[in-house]
């Protein structure tokens, strides 16, 4: 799946969340593009910005920009902020397996009118930025096992902002006879989880606030499933060592966690 038909898809999604299925939505790249002749056509056009290329890895800065009628301006902008709000911060797979990862920034007006062929319309646009991923095998489908939920799946998923692994073990280091370099064997290994989150009113801040403000024993299992290079993980146990909630008055509040197993 191209950017351009993945963008399309989720354009019309949000449309039809919104209940605006009489606009038809249009796609087009850079300036090859005519203005739609249906009053209620929306066009939507990608511009490809300056982005570089790190070995595999593509990042790709664009524009989205909108036109359509000045009545329907609002209806345009609706479909363009909740698709920034839907899939800010989120990644998808294209056709040859790649990962795709995406933000987008709020959407703002471009020019109150411009002329077209059959009248004036208005454009809106926003900023965003995909990553192409080629090669790259990253954490998917991270969830935390609610114990305390009463549904039937009790697999919850973590929006997190960043999270990492850490692995480090204790060696036991030999000097071996007749060697210049010594030998070590591994005596023992811990691993540690740390992420960083909104501080939101879902399952999982809760549990974390009520453990941290002393309301619930920390001495509870926090169970952990995720993808990585294709091996499922399911219910990695881990405790609690150590949680920051950051909050300030501009900012909005964000808690800095830390697991050990």
């Amino acid at each position: 799946m191209k950017y351009e038909d993945y963008l399309l898809e989720k354009l019309y999604e949000c449309r039809d969340a919104l209940g605006f299925e009489d606009y038809q939505i249009n796609i087009a790249i850079e300036r090859s593009f005519r203005m739609p002749k249906n009053p209620t056509g929306l066009l939507f056009v990608i511009k490809n910005l300056p982005g570089n290329y790190i070995y595999n890895i593509k990042t790709q800065p664009i524009q989205i920009i909108v036109y359509s009628e000045l009545n329907d301006m609002t209806v345009a902008m609706q479909i363009l902020d909740l698709f920034t709000k839907r899939y800010n911060n989120s990644s998808f797979t294209d056709d040859d397996n790649n990962l795709i990862k995406q933000t987008y920034d709020t959407v703002v007006t471009l020019r109150p009118m411009i002329q077209s062929e059959i009248g004036y319309r208005a454009s809106l646009y926003c900023y965003g930025s995909y990553v192409v991923c080629e090669g790259v095998a990253d954490v998917q489908d991270f969830k935390w096992y609610n114990d305390d939920s009463t549904a039937t799946d009790k697999n919850e998923s973590i929006d997190y902002v960043k999270a990492s692994f850490a692995y480090t073990a204790v060696l036991d280091t030999q000097k071996v006879s007749g060697q210049q370099i010594s030998t070590s064997q591994k005596k023992e290994a811990g691993a540690v989880l740390t992420m960083v989150i909104p501080q939101t009113d879902t399952n999982f801040c809760k549990k974390i606030n009520s453990i941290m403000m002393g309301g619930s024993s920390g001495n509870v299992d926090f169970k952990f499933s995720f993808v990585l290079n294709g091996v499922t993980y399911t219910q990695i146990v881990y405790k609690l060592h150590e949680v920051t909630l950051t909050t300030a008055k501009t900012d909005a509040p964000g808690l800095q966690i830390s697991f050990s197993r």
